[in-house]
């Protein structure tokens, strides 16, 4: 806890800051000036600044909490990795941080800050990365670049004397009239790219640390660019005018093609129903080649354990592929016969994944005896399977039950951060070839805790 009552921890995903008063957060990590996110040894001084090893060095947050200032190697650190144990603070003040080489013993108090202003300078530039070097300058005039305007892409190369530690050295530098904010960077290159012609102001400063820029007074530099013929007056009323008449040729060629365009039309709504029904038609004779991969892996651990599971494996094995070959010659089947073969699939994948993986059919008999497209269920399943993680703490759940007209597939979110490559022509195959059977199209919906496909019965 620092002076000012914040509590900090520190975390393998940077340092946080918690007021407990104003219920709020301050969160240090690698995107605001963290040389990493591991974070381990804390400890907060007699200034109320807050120390902390990092992997990567060590770094004091100043008061405000507005300044990092990161000490490595270049400084004279012995080593900049951290392990996970907390810092200590003596008696006399000194700190005592563990390292993967012994303790680091220093005084925070010692530590009285860098001088911010440094020399820094344009040590050149370059157009089309053809170098020059800068401009002259004198005291009654600021230096000035002239390009013409084929020459709109230009780097400034900016260089900073500190002799102390280069690695602390930020540069920030703005073409003013081009744009608005500042940018702040350890990068001495300033890089810009398609500017247009006109006059601007290039400013550039440097110094030690992010946050001393408003001490500093900025250096500047002149840019002009020759104005292109293409920005005049005259040139754009001669586009305007060739545009206009090409829009009115192009409108008669339209009016022309019209019936052609047509019928081209009428042609390719008969394709792409073919496409569709041709599409959907590899995906009722397919199943994934890792179900296959991995029911062979299931069936060869149960046969050396357990001969009689593996009995049942197989025969589940050989109902669902005989499914799928009958299925394969009809458009459509029985929601019973469908639930049936996706009870099977179900069961193999329960051996597999154990009480990770929940498969509830409810399905009462009047919605039985209508039809499906076959293997749909079965592709649901598996791309719930494919797409969430399995664990006896936070199962699976895949539930499939009629509600009204319909049959509805849900199973609970639990994402995998990296998922296995996904075409996803799947549902889109099954949304347009559900249009052809009916008027009701396949609804998918997700929302925090559920991914649901309701699918029209017919």
């Amino acid at each position: 806890e620092d002076h000012n009552g914040i509590i900090w921890t520190s975390s393998f995903n940077g340092v946080c800051g918690l007021d407990p008063e104003k219920d709020s957060f301050i969160v240090f990590d690698v995107n605001n000036g963290l040389p990493g996110n591991r974070c381990s040894p804390l400890a907060i001084d007699g200034q109320n600044r807050v120390w902390v090893g990092v992997n990567g060095g060590l770094v004091m947050i100043d008061a405000d909490r507005k300044q990092l200032t990161k000490f490595t190697d270049a400084d004279g650190l012995p080593f900049v990795g951290f392990p996970e144990h907390g810092g200590i603070v003596l008696n006399n003040g000194d700190f005592l941080f563990p390292t993967y080489r012994g303790y680091l013993k220093f005084n925070p108090i010692a530590y009285k800050g860098l001088e911010k202003n440094i020399p820094f300078y344009l040590s050149g530039y370059a157009v089309f990365e053809k170098k020059y070097l800068p401009p002259v300058a004198d005291l009654n005039h600021t230096p000035q670049i002239d390009l013409s305007p084929s020459e709109n892409s230009i780097t400034f190369n900016l260089v900073a004397l500190n002799y102390n530690n280069p690695n602390q050295t930020w540069y920030a530098y703005k073409l003013d009239g081009f744009e608005k904010e500042w940018h702040y960077t350890q990068d001495p290159k300033a890089v810009y790219t398609n500017v247009p012609g006109g006059k601007y102001t290039f400013l550039y400063k440097a110094g030690i640390g992010q946050n001393s820029w408003d001490a500093i007074t900025p250096k500047s530099l002149i840019l002009n660019i020759d104005i292109a013929f293409y920005r005049a007056f005259w040139f754009w009323l001669l586009i305007s005018i060739l545009l206009a008449t090409g829009l009115y040729l192009f409108y008669r060629y339209r009016l022309q093609q019209h019936r052609q365009i047509l019928s081209l039309e009428t042609k390719a709504e008969a394709l792409e129903k073919e496409k569709t029904m041709i599409q959907y038609e590899s995906l009722k004779q397919h199943l994934n080649p890792h179900f296959l991969f991995n029911s062979l892996t299931s069936l060869r651990s149960l046969i050396k354990t357990d001969s009689k599971t593996a009995a049942w494996f197989l025969d589940g094995l050989s109902k669902v592929y005989r499914y799928v070959l009958k299925s394969a010659e009809q458009e459509l089947v029985a929601l019973k016969d469908e639930a049936s073969f996706v009870q099977t699939f179900g069961d193999m994948q329960k051996v597999r994944f154990g009480e990770g993986f929940d498969l509830r059919i409810h399905i009462d008999d009047e919605a039985g005896q209508k039809l499906i497209a076959p293997v749909i269920l079965q592709n649901l399943v598996e791309n719930a399977i494919k797409h969430n993680t399995t664990s006896i703490d936070e199962p699976l759940v895949v539930e499939i039950f009629n509600e009204e007209d319909a049959l509805v597939v849900r199973n609970n979110l639990q994402r995998y951060r990296i998922v296995e490559t996904s075409n996803k022509q799947g549902l889109e195959s099954l949304r347009k070839l559900y249009s052809f059977f009916s008027d009701r199209p396949i609804i998918i919906d997700e929302d925090e805790k559920h991914f649901t496909v309701r699918i029209p019965l017919l």
